[in-house]
């Protein structure tokens, strides 16, 4: 999909995740369709997609985004690992994630797929991979890291609907970046 996002898009919003090796592998099946369609690949607007939780409490935060993760892990993984960059040591634990995966409980904060992402010690890889997660100075922290890495647009979803959230981040997040 990244490839042919390169060959026909303008806009292109990836949620393959936000760590080092996905963001390259990413860019490189991105720019791969552009150049095979004689594009330009500085040309494509590119926009990522990882999940956003902020709380007062980075508990709060982890606890609220966890079956958004599981979510995330489940779209993003479920069609196979090749080509995937998921360690190793975890790719046993991604299998069984997905036969048990309930869509039933899909989106529910203390359903079966949150618990399971924890059972299963996949809570720090899919935070890693497919979140910004934490207090205001974790999400600071957070999106500095992914601007050194190059991301320069993010569309920060959230999985709850606390309007102290928005707050959060209009007051103590969004002024201590850059532009």
């Amino acid at each position: 999909m990244l490839r042919l996002a390169g060959q026909v898009g303008d806009q292109v919003l990836i949620g393959t995740g936000v760590i080092p090796e996905i963001i390259e592998a990413s860019l490189q099946q991105l720019h791969e369709g552009a150049k095979e369609a004689g594009r330009d690949p500085s040309d494509l607007d590119v926009w990522w997609a990882p999940r956003l939780s902020i709380a007062e409490n980075r508990e709060k935060a982890l606890k609220e985004i966890r079956a958004s993760v599981a979510s995330s892990g489940n779209h993003a993984l479920r069609s196979g690992l090749a080509g995937k960059h998921v360690p190793e040591h975890l790719k046993e634990n991604i299998r069984r994630f997905h036969r048990e995966y309930d869509y039933s409980q899909h989106g529910d904060e203390n359903g079966k797929n949150a618990r399971l992402v924890e059972e299963l010690g996949l809570t720090e890889y899919l935070l890693d991979r497919f979140a910004v997660a934490g207090t205001p100075s974790d999400i600071v922290q957070r999106i500095r890291s992914l601007a050194r890495l190059g991301l320069k647009n993010l569309w920060l979803s959230s999985p709850g609907d606390d309007p102290s959230s928005l707050d959060l981040l209009g007051k103590e997040v969004l002024p201590h970046l850059n532009s």
